[in-house]
């Protein structure tokens, strides 16, 4: 009787754990079917129209990616348009600022030498309006000027883009892309509440395991 119970119940244990072994291969975490992992890093140039006057941008940016179709991280850029000679105030005068947050980066066809990118940088920034050198009150910008800040301001970000993206070597890729940006309304000193909405475009490097 107590063979015949042992026998039974040795039975049903190895049935149990067959079974449970076949049903957690069904199981599948966040993570499971990730293949590869990589990371990126890259700085990029770019131009853009602000307030009606040509802008010159610098970024930079690093991801982690996913699979070689998804790359998340953070991302930022920072922008100075012209100088304009302003008559109220007597003073050459332009804008100048910066945002950056998260970077959200789908890539198409990743692992083709020529592809696709859909990077959307969400986050938040500051803009200044300056005046060339006045008083005692002044830094210097990008442009070797010493300024005097009349106002700022700080903004939410959404920036959505495209790149055509080349692969160059297998650590290096360069991506050309065109991008529209959009604020939450800026309340500043002479200035359009709207006036950082706007199309640019930007030639990236990116150096990292793909």
């Amino acid at each position: 009787m107590k063979k015949t119970l042992f026998l039974t119940l040795s039975a049903i244990l190895i049935f149990s754990c067959t079974y449970s072994q076949e049903e957690g291969e069904k199981i599948e975490t966040i993570f499971s079917g990730v293949s590869s992992n990589g990371i990126y890093g890259g700085l990029s140039l770019g131009y853009t129209e602000i307030d009606n006057r040509h802008a010159f941008m610098l970024g930079a940016r690093g991801a982690w990616i996913i699979n070689h179709s998804l790359a998340v991280g953070l991302g930022g850029k920072v922008f100075a348009n012209e100088y304009e000679y302003n008559v109220l105030e007597g003073e050459d005068v332009n804008l100048q600022g910066g945002y950056g947050g998260l970077l959200i980066e789908p890539i198409l066809g990743g692992e083709q030498r020529i592809h696709l990118a859909v990077p959307i940088l969400i986050g938040a920034g500051g803009i200044v309006h300056a005046d060339e050198y006045h008083h005692d009150r002044y830094y210097d910008d990008y442009y070797g000027h010493r300024d005097y800040i009349n106002d700022s301001e700080a903004f939410f970000v959404l920036e959505p883009g495209v790149e055509l993206e080349l692969n160059l070597l297998r650590f290096f890729r360069v991506s050309l892309g065109g991008y529209y940006r959009y604020t939450s309304q800026i309340d500043l000193y002479d200035t359009p509440s709207d006036v950082l909405h706007g199309f640019s475009y930007e030639i990236a490097f990116k150096f990292g395991k793909f």
